[in-house]
């Protein structure tokens, strides 16, 4: 029979316990992509700054106004948009993540 090192299955069960905390966050979250336009001519606005508000996690709009970030909790979470020369606005997910 083959000796069991107690150091060696300590590592397993701390690796297996550390996979599933880690997997088990990743599962909870969803991606929220969307376009900010302008409401006057609705063409694409560059560089809008939004955040996932009470958090750290944002993004930023590209050049055809496209976001895409990570939301932890989207039945509860507001999109804060911020961009220069227009007043803030928060928009409430719903849980209508995309």
């Amino acid at each position: 029979m083959k000796k069991i090192n107690s150091t060696s299955g300590f590592r397993s069960i701390l690796t297996l316990t550390l996979v599933w905390i880690f997997s088990h966050g990743l599962l909870a979250q969803t991606m929220v992509r969307g376009t900010v336009t302008s409401e006057k001519d609705q063409l694409p606005l560059i560089g809008v700054s939004i955040q996932v508000k009470g958090t750290i996690s944002g993004a930023t709009t590209d050049l055809e106004g496209n976001y895409s970030l990570i939301v932890e909790d989207p039945d509860n979470a507001i999109l804060v948009f911020y961009y220069i020369g227009y007043m803030q606005k928060e928009i409430p997910l719903g849980g209508k993540a995309t």
